[in-house]
């Protein structure tokens, strides 16, 4: 009777530890899984840890960026059926795509402007995973219907949100990160004059190595205590970087 329930103890225990979870799943895999779900609910996995955190931040960005391409790539080809002469092509019947599709690029412009940048640096990902939604939804009516809505009726949701987007994120997010780029960069390249001024250092400070590695431990506690005062003050508005 013992053995039988020490064999079952330990097959219990072995099966305990074969348990998958998504953590432990290869990137590939957990990527394939996130990608059924909406890029406003990827967003908003985005919260629920590092690794979700860092996952999340790749669909969101290449999601963007291969909306950019397949924006242009129908702009070109719809473009490349419409007529030279302009008076031609007001009365063509693709004049309310072309429409609809300039549109969404006046869209993008103020998206990338907003966004690619500290993108392309690392430090951000593209959030607003609603606007990645509405602006599928609005190119698949363009290539799925011969006869879209008008294009201020169809593009009236995405103006809104993406707008909204863009000035939420210059208003709360963007004065932080240019601070915090501030913060790391002068860490990084430890610049003296940046010592001198947060530490009041005087010149005479920085004779020699050890007094200049006592001036960078006061400077690097100041600048800890400047960031923590900084992130109680605008908490409501802090969101996770870029690892």
């Amino acid at each position: 009777m013992e053995n039988r329930t020490t064999k079952l103890q330990g097959h219990a225990s072995s099966s305990d530890d074969k348990k998958i979870t998504l953590l432990s799943l290869h990137d590939d895999v957990f990527l394939e899984i996130l990608s059924y779900l909406s890029y406003d609910e990827v967003a908003k996995l985005r919260l629920v840890g590092r690794h979700f955190n860092e996952v999340c931040q790749k669909i969101l960005n290449k999601g963007f960026l291969s909306f950019q391409r397949y924006h242009s790539r129908c702009l070109k080809e719809v473009k490349a059926k419409l007529p030279r002469r302009e008076s031609e092509r007001r009365l063509h019947p693709l004049a309310n795509h072309i429409d609809i599709l300039k549109g969404i690029e006046i869209r993008l412009s103020h998206l990338s402007t907003t966004y690619y940048k500290y993108a392309v640096a690392g430090m951000f990902c593209f959030i607003p995973g609603k606007v990645l939604d509405e602006c599928y939804r609005v190119l698949r009516e363009v290539v799925v219907h011969k006869n879209p809505p008008k294009s201020y009726e169809l593009l009236q949701e995405l103006r809104d949100i993406s707008s909204m987007a863009v000035e939420h994120f210059k208003e709360h997010i963007d004065p932080t990160m240019k601070r915090n780029q501030m913060i790391n960069t002068a860490i990084r390249n430890s610049s003296p004059r940046f010592i001198r001024c947060v530490a009041d250092a005087d010149d005479s400070l920085l004779i020699n190595s050890q007094e200049r590695q006592i001036v960078d431990l006061k400077t690097k506690v100041i600048i800890l205590v400047w960031s923590f005062k900084n992130i109680m003050k605008f908490g409501a508005h802090f969101i996770i970087p870029s690892r």
